[in-house]
C-alpha cells in the first residue's frame, strides 16, 4: 500500500571511499604567568579528497557523483589552562573548497588529575 501522504519519490545514496591528503601548518603564541598560561593561535592548510566516487539513485535513475577535490582549511583559536589543572578552549575554523563551504565553532572544558 501507497502512503497517501508520500509524493512517491525513492532516493537511494551509495557508499564511498574516502582518501584525504592534507599540508598544513600552525602558528601560536603562548603568555605565561604563574598559575595561568593563555595560548593563542592560527592554522592554515590544503585539503585533498583523492577518492570519494559514489552514486546515487532517484526513482532508479543512476547519477554519478564524485566528491574529489581540493579545499582550505584555516582557523583561530584560544586556550587557557587555570591553576593547573583546569582547561578551556574555544576555536573556530572554516573549510572553503570545491564542494562545499563550512564553518565550526568548538569549545570546550577540561579537568587534569
Amino acid at each position: 500500500m501507497v502512503n497517501p501522504q508520500s509524493n512517491g519519490l525513492k532516493v537511494k545514496l551509495g557508499d564511498y571511499n574516502s582518501i584525504l591528503g592534507r599540508a598544513s601548518a600552525s602558528f601560536g603564541y603562548e603568555i605565561k604567568s604563574e598559575n595561568n598560561n593563555l595560548n593563542v593561535y592560527v592554522k592554515t592548510g590544503i585539503v585533498r579528497e583523492f577518492d570519494g566516487d559514489t552514486y546515487y539513485k532517484l526513482n532508479n535513475s543512476k547519477e554519478n557523483h564524485s566528491f574529489k577535490g581540493n579545499w582550505w582549511n584555516n582557523g583561530v583559536g584560544v586556550s587557557s589552562q587555570l591553576n593547573q589543572k583546569h582547561t578551556i578552549y574555544f576555536d573556530l575554523e572554516s573549510s572553503l573548497g570545491n564542494k562545499f563551504d563550512s564553518l565550526q565553532v568548538n569549545g570546550g572544558y577540561r579537568y587534569s588529575f
